[in-house]
C-alpha cells in the first residue's frame, strides 16, 4: 500500500498524482494534516507495537512506500489572531509537530519519496554545497547594512532579494498574500534605513533563459522558460500566463546533471524542483532546490507527465 501525506484541501501537485493512482487502480491511503487535528477521522497509532489504525483498520504492515508532500498545514492563526487563542494554537501546533516527528520515525523503514524532515531546507547551506561541488552560483550576502548592500550592488550591477527559507503564501479571508523574488535597484536601496532587519541578497544574473527541472530519484524532467523580451522578470511566477513567456522541453548537459545528482544526494533529497539560469555566455547557475516545489505548469505545457512518473515510482516501490 502507498501512503500519501499531504494537504487536506486542493494541492495542485498532489491531486493529479492521485488521479494516476486511481487510473492504475493502485492500493493507497491519503492522510492529511486535518485528519490529525480535527475530529473527522478515527485514528490510533501505537508506536511501540507499530500499529497505525485508521477507521478500525491497521494499515502499518500494508504500507510499503510513502509520499510526503507539503504535510504541514496548521491551525489557522489569522482566524484566531487574539489572545488567549494565539497561545493555545501555538501549543497545539507544537503538539502536532512532535506527533508528526514520531510518526516519521515509525514509518522510517518504508520507502520514502521526499524526506519529511527536509520539506524546507536552508537555501544558504544548499548554495554553499552546490558551490563546493562545482556548480556556478550567484554571489550572495546576508546583511542588515544599507552601505554594505550598496557596495554589493556596485560589485554585481544588479541585485535581487528573497526569503532565506521559503517563498510561500498565506490566506486571510478572501485575500492571498505572497512573497516573490524582487529586484533591488539603487533607488529602493537608498530608501532603506541605515540598518534594517537582516535580509538575503543575490547577484541578479543576466540570463538568456531560466531552466526548471523536476528531479525524481536520479531522473530529470526539464523545461526552459524563454522570454520574447530581453528584460527578464526577477520571478517568473508573476508571468506564467503571459504571451511573452514560452515553455520548451530542455535537456541539461550531462556534466550539469551529474553535479546536480551529487548535490541532491549530499543533502538527502530524492526529489525536488530545481531552478537554474543559463547566462548569455553559456554558463549554468544553480539558484535553489525546493523539495516541495510545484511542477504542474511545465509538466502540463511540455507534456512531461511528471505526475504520471511520480505515481509509477510509488507503485513500483510499493511492490
Amino acid at each position: 500500500m502507498i501512503l500519501v501525506l499531504s494537504y487536506g484541501s486542493f494541492e495542485q501537485g498532489t491531486d493529479p498524482v492521485i488521479d494516476w493512482l486511481l487510473h492504475y487502480k493502485a492500493d493507497f491511503l491519503k492522510l492529511t494534516t486535518k485528519d490529525l487535528y480535527t475530529q473527522d477521522t478515527d485514528f490510533s497509532i501505537d508506536f511501540l507495537d507499530k500499529k497505525m489504525i485508521i477507521k478500525g483498520n491497521d494499515y502499518f504492515p500494508k504500507i510499503k512506500s510513502v509520499w510526503c508532500r507539503r504535510f504541514s498545514e496548521k491551525v489557522d492563526f489569522v482566524k484566531y489572531n487574539q489572545w488567549p487563542y494565539t497561545q493555545s494554537i501555538y501549543e497545539l501546533n507544537r503538539e502536532q509537530d512532535s506527533f508528526q516527528d514520531a510518526m516519521y520515525d515509525l514509518l522510517s523503514e518504508k520507502k520514502w519519496l521526499m524526506n519529511p524532515r527536509l520539506g524546507s531546507i536552508n537555501k544558504i547551506n544548499v548554495q554553499a554545497r552546490a558551490h563546493a561541488i562545482g556548480l556556478k552560483t550567484p554571489q550572495t550576502i546576508v546583511t542588515n547594512s544599507r552601505e554594505e548592500l550598496r557596495k554589493f550592488h556596485h560589485r554585481n550591477g544588479a541585485v535581487i532579494t528573497k526569503p532565506i527559507e521559503f517563498s510561500g503564501f498565506f490566506r486571510a479571508g478572501s485575500q492571498t498574500f505572497a512573497t516573490y523574488t524582487t529586484t533591488m535597484d539603487l533607488d529602493m536601496i537608498d530608501k532603506l534605513p541605515l540598518n534594517f532587519n537582516y535580509s538575503f541578497f543575490q547577484q541578479k544574473v543576466a540570463a538568456h533563459y531560466e531552466v526548471r527541472t523536476f528531479y525524481l530519484d536520479g531522473q530529470f524532467y526539464s523545461s526552459a522558460a524563454v522570454f520574447d523580451s530581453t528584460d527578464r522578470p526577477a520571478d517568473i511566477k508573476m508571468n506564467y500566463s503571459e504571451d511573452f513567456l514560452h515553455w520548451v522541453n530542455y535537456q541539461l548537459p550531462e556534466t550539469v546533471e551529474n553535479k546536480l545528482r551529487t548535490l541532491m544526494d549530499s543533502v538527502g533529497l530524492n526529489t525536488g524542483s530545481i531552478d537554474l539560469l543559463r547566462s548569455h555566455d553559456g554558463e549554468y547557475y544553480f539558484l535553489e532546490v525546493n523539495p516541495g516545489g510545484q511542477y504542474s505548469a511545465p509538466s502540463e505545457r511540455n507534456n512531461l507527465n511528471v505526475e504520471k512518473h511520480i505515481a509509477e515510482w510509488l507503485i513500483n516501490n510499493d511492490r
